[in-house]
């Protein structure tokens, strides 16, 4: 099993959020150790037991990295680091089903790089037991969750069993779409100050900027009656999707889940009122010839059956627009 590389890249990881200092000494306010005698040894904190464990498993001293790594998910089942890497030591040893549950942990409670790779080896072990409709699942989320790869993917033996499915191929392609696209950028056409129209003409403003160093996009808008909204846009690394809160003066509220569809996003959500879920609905947002955004909606029936609602065009603000002159 070709995992070193990703076992490396965890370890840099979680060695960086140890902090300064000898493991287990504590320091006081100034920086500097106490004397020596002054007083009792602390005990280590949770996070260096990890970072310890890891360096183990890193030296492939496995059997004493899966014993740290029990003793600590026992000690702190909420620590994501600790699953994976007991994951990954279950993996080595060839003890598929434990890996899997401990993967799956590991997938659930770690963030950034460290659940991305926890879902990539989920995907390993599904396809080691021959569930391969549960190994291109978790696969495709690890590749929208951050796993970018392909050689690693390409050349991973407990993948092998895949290679002969025509979804092995398409998955190829797949983490080559997304590095030249990736989905946590695929919103950022829409940022910008808008002037927003329907067929009929002017409908109203909308000024989304991109806050808190890219982590999301805040949206404000007012439509030609004077009604207002604002959402928050973010990218859910854990699950891959984009995510919007639209929320209304009254306490109305959509939540959307998206994913990004022609060059767009396609949102569904549910509107949530006083009684609770009102009605499901949908948005399109993508970018269109001239510099302009537009976005349709609509509402799913009680049989799923699908209705538009509204078509809007998004024109940079103050530009000379006919809506007349736009192939609707």
């Amino acid at each position: 099993m070709k995992r070193a590389l990703i076992c490396r890249t965890c370890i840099v990881g979680a060695m960086a959020l140890a902090g300064a200092g000898a493991p287990g000494q504590p320091v006081n306010a100034a920086g500097d150790a106490p004397a020596p005698g002054s007083q009792p040894a602390a005990e280590p904190s949770v996070q260096e037991e990890v970072n310890r464990a890891l360096a183990l498993m890193n030296q492939q001293k496995l059997t004493e990295a899966e014993a740290a790594f029990k003793g600590l998910v026992t000690k702190a089942p909420g620590n994501g680091q600790a699953w994976f890497g007991l994951g990954y030591c279950l993996h080595m040893r060839g003890e598929i089903d434990e890996a899997l549950e401990a993967h799956l942990k590991a997938a659930k409670l770690a963030t950034g790089q460290t659940r991305f790779l926890a879902i990539y080896n989920a995907g390993c072990a599904y396809a080691l037991k021959g569930e391969k409709d549960h190994a291109f699942e978790m696969l495709h989320r690890a590749v929208l969750t951050g796993m970018r790869g392909k050689a690693q993917i390409a050349n991973d033996g407990d993948l092998a069993s895949l290679h002969e499915d025509a979804r092995w191929s398409d998955l190829l392609k797949f983490v080559d779409e997304v590095v030249k696209a990736p989905p946590e950028k695929a919103l950022l056409f829409w940022k910008g100050e808008w002037d927003v129209y329907s067929r009929e003409g002017r409908a109203g403003s909308n000024t989304l900027e991109v806050r808190m160093g890219g982590a999301a996009i805040h949206e404000q808008g007012t439509d030609i009656g004077g009604n207002t909204g604002e959402s928050w846009n973010y990218y859910d690394q854990a699950e891959g999707v984009w995510v919007q809160i639209w929320v209304e003066p009254s306490g109305r509220y959509t939540r959307f889940v998206g994913r990004p569809k022609e060059g767009g996003v396609w949102f569904e959500g549910e509107v949530h009122g006083p009684m609770g879920v009102e009605s499901r609905v949908s948005m399109f947002v993508r970018p269109v010839e001239g510099g302009m955004v537009r976005q349709t909606g609509g509402r799913y029936d009680e049989k799923g059956t699908h209705e538009q609602r509204y078509d809007l065009l998004y024109v940079p603000k103050g530009a000379t627009f006919d809506p007349a002159s736009f192939a609707w």
